[in-house]
């Protein structure tokens, strides 16, 4: 019923890194800082990727097929749009507190960021009560669009920062998500073509390319961001200084991998 298949091996390298990272950061960081932040929205970001459809390559053609099948694709789905919708609200907050840029200094302000959790909320409610061709569409076009944005203010960012270790920690910040930005916005406007096509909710009907590139944004970047972070107290977080992970946490994370 399972196979050892490529497309999926990737996807599953780029969910593990991304929530080792998260891990690392969650045990390491203090309450309330970006260190914990980003654990979160890495978190997300694995469980998004991860429930794309892209693990769905190791099941043998004939395990596709069935009642069973179809059930898993469904909360698949669900498990997907609401990450969606999570991303559409912690990514717009997590720059506006860690790019030095006017393009993000509106998301700061309380009123924004209502909105944009009512908006997120009102897209996964759009994609599942009304036709699909409408929803799916409208929620891939927001989150394209989110990814498109973010590219510009990460670049703006790296643009406006002083010369000597900010301008250093800009281009890691620029380049980890520049490249997830660019991956996951090409992901996310296939996706529409993919609506309008009719096979929004159907992972086979994904081209294997479409999941390497949306994987790759994520491989990518985890490992920039780790060295950023180790190199440069990226996002002022110091592993090397406030590192409390226990020995078998971090031997079982390895093995893991």
């Amino acid at each position: 019923m399972l196979q050892a298949n490529p497309v999926s091996v990737f996807g599953l390298a780029a969910v593990v890194l991304c929530w080792l990272l998260a891990v690392v950061l969650f045990r390491t960081g203090a309450r309330g800082s970006l260190g914990r932040r980003l654990s979160i929205l890495l978190a997300v970001e694995g469980i998004t990727l991860g429930s794309s459809g892209i693990l769905d390559f190791f099941l043998v053609p004939a395990a596709r097929t069935g009642s069973a099948y179809a059930h898993w694709v469904q909360g698949s789905a669900v498990v997907h749009f609401v990450g969606d919708g999570a991303m559409l609200v912690l990514y717009p907050m997590f720059l506006a507190a860690v790019l030095n840029t006017p393009l993000v200094r509106p998301i700061a302000h309380p009123a924004a960021r209502r909105t944009l959790v009512g908006g997120a909320m009102l897209m996964v409610l759009l994609v599942w009560f009304t036709p699909l061709l409408l929803g799916a569409a409208v929620l891939y076009g927001v989150m394209a669009s989110l990814f498109g944005f973010a590219l510009v203010a990460s670049v703006h960012a790296w643009h406006l920062a002083p010369a000597g270790l900010g301008k250093t920690r800009a281009g890691a910040m620029a380049l980890a998500f520049g490249f997830r930005d660019v991956c996951w916005g090409i992901a996310y406007a296939f996706g529409i073509r993919q609506v309008l096509a009719g096979a929004a909710a159907d992972p086979p009907a994904y081209p294997a390319s479409w999941y390497i590139v949306y994987a790759s944004g994520t491989l990518f970047a985890i490992p920039v961001l780790t060295y950023g972070i180790l190199r440069t107290q990226l996002f002022d977080i110091d592993l090397r200084l406030r590192w409390t992970l226990k020995q078998s946490t971090l031997a079982g994370a390895f093995v893991a991998l």
